[in-house]
């Protein structure tokens, strides 16, 4: 379906193409980029000089939600994870475990429950984590739909949030502020992140022989109810 959309998109004669790939892509991309029009992925690995790519430090900000749980006290932390993601994608799940090994924490009492990146993996996921281990107190759940799902598995088991456990969520999405208790989240600017695209792109158009390095866009945590 991807290949198709961009196969039909050149066919319409565009100049140049902003993609967030799936996970498998990147022979497939660097197949259409060595014959087709620029490209500027969001959160992927170069395949081609054709391409040019924007990456969210992701790492830092697994780094940043973990901390700030361990700050607060939290020692029993457990995350939400979708199963398959690409290596950039898995950034988040590399940053909870490695923090929590800096802080010694990682162990039997730091458990990983996989699911669909929906908020019904996260409900199903959370309950399944919270039977697993039932001293968990904090959740860092890989994105704000996840983190909803485990907002509303706490409820149903009679967990309180913040003062029995804790939720973490990854993007800032727009409900995030908006559910009762707001969701604590690491923050995306994406209305920069689409700036930054569009300006690489026209970069890439106006001086195809330039090589673009990738361009950094970093992240914060943002506090609200749900710690």
């Amino acid at each position: 379906e991807e290949i198709d959309a961009l196969h039909s998109l050149s066919m319409q004669g565009v100049d140049g193409i902003i993609l967030f790939p799936t996970y498998r892509s990147a022979e497939t991309l660097a197949q259409f980029a060595r014959a087709s029009r620029p490209l500027v992925l969001f959160d992927s690995a170069s395949v081609h000089p054709n391409v040019a790519t924007i990456q969210v430090n992701l790492y830092r900000g697994g780094c940043l939600a973990v901390e700030h749980l361990i700050e607060r006290g939290h020692r029993a932390i457990g995350m939400l994870s979708e199963s398959v993601c690409s290596t950039r994608r898995g950034q988040r799940r590399r940053a909870f475990q490695e923090t929590l090994t800096r802080h010694g924490l990682l162990g039997a009492t730091a458990p990983i429950v996989y699911a669909p990146p929906t908020a019904e993996g996260g409900y199903n996921s959370a309950l399944q984590l919270l039977q697993l281990d039932p001293s968990i107190t904090a959740i860092f759940a890989q994105n704000d739909l996840m983190a909803f799902g485990a907002i509303r598995a706490c409820a149903q088991v009679g967990r309180r949030i913040p003062n029995d456990c804790a939720v973490v969520g990854f993007d800032d999405i727009y409900l995030a502020a908006m559910m009762a208790p707001a969701l604590t989240t690491v923050r995306i600017d994406r209305r920069l992140l689409g700036r930054l695209a569009v300006e690489r792109l026209m970069q890439m158009m106006a001086n195809s022989e330039h090589d673009y390095p990738p361009i950094h866009l970093d992240v914060e945590l943002i506090i609200r109810e749900s710690i």
